[in-house]
């Protein structure tokens, strides 16, 4: 996992230095010459605000390095809107044949800055999303699901929204809790905290995980014990059977063939990432996606994954659900809501 974590980071360097080119690129022009040195002293440290985080974090001055992680979040988000709505406005532009840079570039600014702020407010607005699923397999009783996904508790995202995920779960008293994985991102202060929060979550039928991407990025071995901690029963590569439910759960990394134990009962496939397992199922449950998180990457999402988020029919009696996740990678979600979702699978009398 070094070599792709290496892969990872330097993919990420390269992206993040390009953006930033762009945002010189297009604003210098517009500069007067006076104010060019300030403006690339401000770039070289907001570039080099995620780094100073991590110094600042070895010494101890965790609630400085917050507040400079959230502000490099903000920027990055700054960076990919600004492209985008460039790219945008500049093809209107053209051909509107309006030959304005001046009018584009500012346009361009305003509009970023508005979608940041929106996203900013929308990130803490979780939704509960309700789905009833009909079926022969339920004999006795219906089941109620409390499916979560993407936490990605981090710096910059602690309890409160631990507290979020109990008070729903106090509310609606799911009869088994599922999560498809991305627990944590980075080193939280309050993760004792945090845990103490999850751990006290206990519906009647248990609570079962699969591990992320994000689970092997921080650390696979600290992962999977947060995991234990909270609670979490992890399905690596394997099947439990809990009364009329068989739930399976598909390794992040090292996947494999899964036995099945009693195909006759309702089965649940626990998967992070949305690629359809391809095996006996009824119900696939898999996150990873964010639905895009900020739009327009919301739109780009939805070409590259066949499944980008919500319910879908995959053949006359498989079924998968994407989550949009309940937590949040950075601070910002534009048009992709967070979730938390109750499935309810119902008897078809």
């Amino acid at each position: 996992m070094k070599i792709t974590n290496l892969i990872f980071l330097l993919t990420v360097i390269i992206i993040y230095s390009g953006l930033n080119y762009f945002l010189i690129y297009k604003t210098t022009s517009l500069l007067p010459a006076t104010l060019k040195p300030l403006f690339y002293t401000l770039v070289v440290i907001l570039f080099f605000l995620p780094f100073i985080t991590i110094f600042l974090l070895k010494i101890g001055l965790y609630h400085l390095s917050k507040s400079i992680i959230f502000i490099s979040h903000l920027y990055l988000i700054f960076l990919f809107l600004f492209l985008s709505f460039s790219i945008l406005l500049s093809l209107i532009n053209i051909f509107l044949n309006l030959n304005n840079r001046t009018f584009t570039y500012f346009l361009t600014l305003i509009t970023t800055l508005i979608f940041i702020i929106y996203g900013y407010f929308e990130t803490d607005r979780i939704k509960e999303k309700t789905i009833e699923i009909k079926t022969s397999k339920i004999k006795k009783h219906n089941i109620k699901i409390m499916h979560i996904s993407d936490l990605h508790f981090s710096i910059i995202r602690g309890k409160d929204l631990a507290f979020k995920i109990k008070k729903t779960y106090d509310k609606i008293k799911p009869d088994i809790v599922l999560f498809t994985g991305d627990l944590i991102d980075s080193y939280n202060h309050e993760i004792n905290e945090i845990i103490d929060i999850l751990k006290n979550i206990n519906p009647p039928l248990g609570k079962y995980s699969v591990l992320g991407n994000h689970e092997y990025y921080y650390g696979i071995d600290k992962s999977i014990e947060l995991h234990k901690k909270a609670g979490f029963e992890i399905l690596r590569n394997k099947s439990i059977e809990l009364e009329e439910l068989e739930i399976i759960g598909i390794d992040e990394i090292n996947s494999h063939n899964i036995i099945f134990k009693n195909s006759n009962k309702y089965t649940i496939l626990l998967k992070h990432r949305p690629y359809p397992e391809n095996t006996e199922f009824d119900l696939q449950l898999s996150g990873h996606t964010h639905g895009g998180q900020i739009f327009p990457f919301t739109l780009l999402v939805s070409l590259y994954y066949k499944y980008p988020s919500g319910l879908h029919k995959i053949s006359s009696n498989k079924l998968i659900y994407v989550h949009k996740g309940t937590g949040t990678w950075g601070p910002i979600r534009i048009f992709a809501t967070p979730e938390i979702v109750i499935i309810k699978i119902i008897k078809n009398d």
